[in-house]
């Protein structure tokens, strides 16, 4: 807990957490302003409906399957609520704060930058609808049970 506190006072190690904490609160707003910077972006939505396994019928029965499956259903719900954010702040917290290694956190921070900048171009100019907006699944099927 020391080795904790003292990192979270060392402020090579702050500044580099909020340069992530900036950075990941930076594609968030991209997501935000993305509803008026994006609508002049191609829509691929049906092109990608043309794959294997993307029917309505296939979508839902997949989504009902696990949610009819509980531990699969909540391997899903962690991943998902996990995924993204937790991804980041994990391998973060460990190279910042465990490590202190401080050239590898400011690699992957130009990783991250650059990975949020190619994605924000593509969508950009190319974006695909989520499922739930495209075969507009009830909220109730995707809601997790009480």
């Amino acid at each position: 807990m020391n080795l904790l506190q003292e990192r979270l006072r060392d402020p090579d190690v702050l500044i580099r957490l909020n340069a992530f904490f900036l950075s990941y609160f930076g594609w968030v707003a991209f997501g935000v302003i993305y509803g008026v910077i994006g609508r002049w972006s191609v829509d691929f939505t049906q092109q990608f409906l043309r794959l294997p396994f993307t029917s309505r019928d296939f979508v839902v029965g997949l989504v009902e399957f696990t949610k009819d499956t509980p531990p699969l259903y909540a391997l899903f719900n962690a991943v998902y609520y996990l995924g993204f954010a937790g991804s980041i702040a994990l391998i973060v917290a460990y190279l910042l704060l465990y490590l202190r290694d401080l050239n590898s956190s400011d690699q992957l921070l130009a990783r991250y930058l650059t990975a949020y900048a190619v994605a924000g171009a593509v969508y950009l100019v190319v974006h695909i609808y989520a499922p739930h907006i495209v075969y507009n699944l009830p909220d109730t099927l995707l809601r997790t049970p009480c």
